[in-house]
């Protein structure tokens, strides 16, 4: 399916299938596919993959500071791990402010072993001589 939740591909034989010209060119952005098999015995659930990156990537440097507790250069995502979403996610939040920008990156758990990844965007930095990144770690 696509953005607008449309098919994009079906009778497709095999394991495997191929999509071209997805974004090229443009700004990044999240996208999700879901995927459903069909055969002579029946239809399968639907099966949702984690959200990935579509666009072009931004030119380094990059800085995010999560300024008033919002992504101010994303798309970001946040994928649980272990557990279910509900139980650990990473988001944005001001009251862990630790530099004046009104925000911060947040690990919220709800549930003992919840896991989750926070993934920043693209970023080129093939220009760099020695990349290096930085984060700022409250406990």
């Amino acid at each position: 399916m696509n953005e607008e939740g449309s098919i994009i591909a079906q009778d497709v034989k095999g394991t495997e299938y191929y999509l071209t010209g997805l974004y090229h060119g443009t700004p990044q952005k999240t996208a999700k596919f879901m995927v459903q098999a069909k055969n002579a015995i029946g239809v399968s659930a639907v099966t949702t993959i984690n959200d990935f990156l579509l666009g072009l990537p931004f030119v380094a440097p990059y800085k995010e500071g999560f300024d008033n507790a919002k992504y101010q250069n994303g798309p970001w995502i946040s994928n649980t791990i272990v557990g279910k979403s509900y139980n650990g996610r990473w988001t944005p939040r001001p009251d862990q402010d630790h530099d004046g920008n009104g925000g911060s990156a947040d690990f919220q758990g709800y549930e003992k072993g919840a896991t989750a990844r926070l993934s920043s965007p693209k970023i080129d930095i093939s220009q760099m001589e020695k990349p290096s990144t930085e984060f700022v770690v409250l406990v």
